[in-house]
């Protein structure tokens, strides 16, 4: 019944719909999740980027800073190692004392963005690290990242970054260029002007981005489902509207085709397809009713076939069959009596033989009237044979069926049918059988058998039958 239903079917279209828009919206919306994160991390490590650029610009443009050395702090100690060129010392003092005595100790760019992204890291665990391919500090080696990232920007490619799952940190890495205040200290490596010498890679914690994201994905997803669920909500109305209401009138119309009532009510009137099957529908309503009329005019004209004799338009011995059991049947049970009468013309196969069929034919027809005009419309008057009339009569008893079958032989007797230049009288003999318990066929035997009786006694006379 489920798989019939046009509005279960569409019931569970809406509903897959819902379930893949909300699949396709969950991965979407997990997707813009990650890449809104993504891209904000993205964002915020090229700002740092650039800030701890120009920090490093304004110290390499002061050939570095100088710093009072307090105790427990450590000079440099690669800066005696660097150089312009193979061999050359650079031209720095890692050290210098004022005329006090205190002792100052250089900072050049690489050492001051190694502590600076050390106090950053104990403080905001935001990292950030000086590193090449040719490390003059064992300390600055790349690690994994910054290995592939710096191997990328020999390529070409002008920045790296990624997402290092396990820690829950965005990696961002941008090259360095070789400027002419480098190749003070680093010429020795075979650096060239605005060649790559390295890169400043810089980590930041994503879960502070995580959960800023991830306290919104509620409000979002529930206004999401809610967005869905109000256009199928509203697609439903549409559909119940628009096509189910009108497919089950229609269905309901179409149900009523052929029925012997009227439909009742009329399909929606639209230029659509749902229009315009209505209008299929209502023309097959109307061809069909038409059909249906042609079909029971044919039937009540094949009954009246079947019911009456097309000479004289009485009923015929069908008829009295048919509607005789159906009184018999009114008589026994309420217990009225009913008479049957057989009116036999008198000598009609010599009336047939001496004046013609057409003569027999206007003496039948003659007759049938006046029988008809002196009956009673509920009264059974049918032709019974060829010259035979049949009458059944209700509410009637023994005398007044004599009575009865006697002024019809007396009107038969005075009838005068005119035929040609000829006058033709007839008589006829009545056989009558009354009772309130004897069955049809069993009254017309005996009343045929007491019109035998009649005609041997010498015609134009009633008998009544004495069984």
């Amino acid at each position: 019944m489920l798989r019939r239903s046009l509005a279960a079917q569409v019931a569970l279209i809406l509903v897959a719909t819902f379930l893949l828009s909300g699949l396709a919206y969950s991965l979407l919306y997990h997707r813009f999740e990650h890449d809104a994160v993504e891209g904000l991390m993205l964002s915020q490590s090229k700002v740092l980027f650039r800030q701890i650029q120009l920090t490093r610009h304004w110290n390499s443009n002061y050939g570095g800073v100088y710093v009072l050395k307090r105790s427990g702090m450590e000079t440099n100690p690669y800066l005696y190692e660097v150089g312009p060129k193979e061999g050359e010392k650079a031209d720095i003092r890692p050290e210098i004392t004022d005329l006090d005595g205190h002792v100052y100790t250089l900072k050049n760019p690489a050492l001051m963005a190694r502590e600076l992204s050390e106090l950053s890291g104990a403080r905001s665990d935001i990292r950030y690290h000086l590193t090449s391919l040719k490390p003059i500090n064992p300390g600055n080696s790349p690690d994994a990242f910054e290995q592939e990232a710096l191997e990328a920007f020999e390529s070409g490619i002008g920045e790296w970054f990624g997402v290092d799952e396990d820690d829950e940190r965005f990696r961002y890495m941008a090259p360095l260029k070789v400027e002419k205040s480098c190749l003070k200290c680093h010429g020795f490596q075979g650096y060239k002007l605005n060649g790559i010498r390295g890169g400043l890679a810089i980590s930041l914690p994503m879960k502070s981005a995580i959960e800023m994201t991830q306290a919104g994905r509620m409000i979002t997803i529930a206004g999401g489902v809610a967005a869905i669920l109000s256009v199928l909500l509203v697609l439903w109305v549409l559909l119940k509207r628009l096509i189910l209401r009108p497919i089950k009138m229609m269905e309901l119309f179409a149900s009523r085709i052929g029925s012997v009532d009227e439909v009742g009510f009329e399909l929606p009137a639209r230029d659509d397809e749902i229009g315009r099957l209505s209008r299929v529908l209502a023309t097959t309503e109307k061809e069909v009713r038409r059909q249906q009329q042609e079909l029971l005019a044919q039937a009540k004209s094949m009954d009246y076939d079947r019911r009456h004799d097309q000479l004289t338009g009485l009923h015929n011995r069908r008829h009295l069959h048919l509607e005789g059991e159906v009184l018999f049947a009114l008589a026994r049970r309420e217990g009225f009596e009913v008479s049957v009468m057989i009116l036999d013309i008198d000598h009609f196969k010599e009336l047939n033989a001496s004046h013609g069929h057409a003569a027999g034919d206007k003496v039948l027809v003659e007759i049938a009237q006046m029988l008809l005009g002196h009956s009673r419309t509920y009264d059974l008057l049918v032709r019974f044979g060829t010259g035979e009339f049949a009458i059944v009569v209700q509410h009637c008893n023994t005398v007044e069926a004599n009575h009865i079958a006697d002024r019809f032989r007396k009107d038969v007797a005075e009838l005068k049918v005119h035929c040609e230049a000829e006058v033709i009288q007839v008589t006829c003999s009545i056989g009558v059988c009354s009772s309130r318990v004897k069955e049809l066929e069993q009254m017309i035997l005996a009343a045929t058998e007491a019109t035998y009786k009649a005609k041997a006694d010498g015609r134009n006379r009633v008998c009544h039958s004495k069984k």
